[in-house]
């Protein structure tokens, strides 16, 4: 004998199909979002790593899309990996942009540094992507110098960097994660300071020189400070008014200022009960307190501070 058929109550009806349209709808905005993503990838999980206010009122921005800090990490494909400068006026609005045109060779990532190179204007950006430093034209948009941390060679400034050094090997994972430049003009030449994150390194640059190159040389490096079991993913190095460089040592969560002749730590302040992941230490124009950027906080220190 056949069972009859289960029959739903009225109210058991309603559920299912609630329960369908719930499933339903979920997927189509599910697909629906992943689709308009791929069409428009600048709208999703923007983010800024650094800005800068000029004196005309305009304010530019390094903005970048989150995914692409997660595809890098993971070596996926980048092709709709989004980032650019944004220049705006004091209303907002949006007087300047640049997007690198091939998203997955090149990204603007941390740096953007607004300047004069070789008598033409242009944005200097650190490309976390390709681990260089790059030189875009304001008014044609196009990239007329870089510095590729890969040609030069690390061994000929420190023998204990030999071939097998993870500094001569360029194609190993988000290599370098060159993350800061600064410029200092010392009159008769000009250089540039760079902060190679997993090198654990500071070097400074004669950009004098290394402007009339096609490729970075190790001859252009002046001076270097770092290295393993030194620093621990430094971030945002500045020249001082006292001719010393402060350097904030991330992983080892402390601030240092180093006397450029000697080498040597002059001044530290180091409260790991009270920094998480420091940032960023900008000298305010008082000369006595710096302005802390730490990951989750920002606060003013005094440098008598102990």
């Amino acid at each position: 004998m056949k069972k009859p058929p289960i029959e739903l109550s009225l109210k058991q009806k309603i559920y299912l199909y609630a329960i369908i349209a719930f499933l339903i709808v979920t997927i189509g905005v599910n697909v629906g979002l992943l689709a308009y993503k791929n069409q428009h990838p600048s709208e999703f999980l923007i983010y800024v790593n650094d800005v800068d206010r000029y004196e005309n009122g305009n304010t530019a921005l390094r903005v970048g899309e989150f995914s692409t800090t997660i595809k890098i990490a993971m070596g996926q494909e980048r092709k709709n990996c989004y980032s650019a400068i944004v220049e705006v006026d004091s209303n907002g609005k949006i007087v300047w942009e640049y997007t690198p045109k091939n998203p997955a060779q090149s990204h603007i990532d941390h740096e953007i540094k607004k300047r004069e190179f070789k008598e033409r204007m242009g944005y200097f950006y650190t490309d976390c992507l390709q681990d260089r430093i790059v030189f875009v034209d304001y008014q044609t948009q196009e990239i007329t110098w870089d510095y590729w941390l890969g040609d030069i060679n690390w061994t000929a400034l420190n023998s204990s960097w030999d071939k097998k050094h993870y500094y001569n090997q360029p194609d190993i994972l988000d290599w370098s994660h060159l993350n800061d430049i600064d410029f200092h003009n010392y009159s008769d030449w000009e250089s540039m300071l760079l902060s190679i994150r997993d090198f654990n390194l500071i070097v400074e640059v004669n950009l004098t020189s290394a402007q009339n190159r096609t490729s970075a040389h190790e001859d252009d490096i002046i001076w270097w400070y770092g290295g393993d079991g030194i620093l621990a993913c430094p971030h945002n190095p500045d020249y001082l008014p006292n001719g010393n460089i402060i350097i904030v040592d991330s992983n080892n969560r402390r601030f240092i200022e180093v006397n450029m002749s000697s080498s040597e730590i002059v001044w530290e302040w180091n409260q790991s009960n009270i920094i998480t992941w420091p940032r960023d230490c900008d000298l305010m124009p008082d000369g006595e307190h710096y302005l802390i950027t730490d990951c989750d906080k920002t606060f003013i220190l005094n440098k008598n501070t102990k």
